[in-house]
């Protein structure tokens, strides 16, 4: 999960997600911005930062927190392959009986404590389930209007059992939205990991 300010006209840019080699790799000639990565797995630090540094991104910042509706601590599910670790037990391909206790981040705090609605903000998700959650709390607490651009995934029936009422909940706010451009991964273009 990434998150990006531009100094070179002090107009702030969010980057949050996953993809983390696709992502600073497209972004690494934009050392004017300041990279915020969110990634609680433990096996995946080290790949995180080793990305970062091999795309000398001058103003990267790394969190171990895993993002959330909430701040806190949680247990976080490993998938067997390291990538789709989740914070969610219904999630599929991940251990029940692998996990580690990870600190959480509310986003929606987390943004609203660190930009301004004026900022220009960029938004990637690939939360492995957790993005309804998330989502419905950045509406909720009116931080989506800080966020021009959010890039999510939305995990399916096929890859999460969510609560079928939260689902369509966020689709229909999704739909409605006209403070933020939203794309999901069913828009053209965009690849998820």
């Amino acid at each position: 999960y990434h998150s990006a300010r531009d100094y070179s006209n002090e107009n702030p840019i969010s980057l949050e997600g996953s993809g983390v080699e696709i992502l600073f790799t497209s972004f690494q000639d934009f050392n004017d911005f300041e990279i915020h990565s969110f990634e609680p797995s433990p096996e995946l630090k080290h790949e995180v930062l080793s990305v970062a540094e091999s795309c000398k991104l001058k103003n990267f910042q790394f969190h171990e927190e895993a993002i959330s509706n909430i701040d806190g601590e949680s247990n976080f599910y490993l998938a067997p392959n390291k990538i789709g670790s989740s914070l969610e037990t219904g999630k599929v391909n991940i251990d029940l009986n692998s996990k580690v206790v990870v600190k959480t981040i509310d986003l929606a705090k987390w943004i609203s404590n660190n930009f301004v609605k004026e900022d220009y903000i960029i938004l990637k998700l690939d939360i492995e389930g957790s993005e309804y959650k998330v989502v419905k709390h950045l509406f909720d607490s009116k931080v989506i209007e800080y966020i021009n651009e959010l890039y999510l995934e939305l995990h399916l029936d096929n890859k999460i059992k969510i609560d079928r009422s939260l689902r369509d909940e966020v689709n229909k706010l999704i739909s409605e939205c006209t403070t933020t451009k939203i794309y999901t991964d069913k828009h053209k273009g965009l690849n998820f990991i």
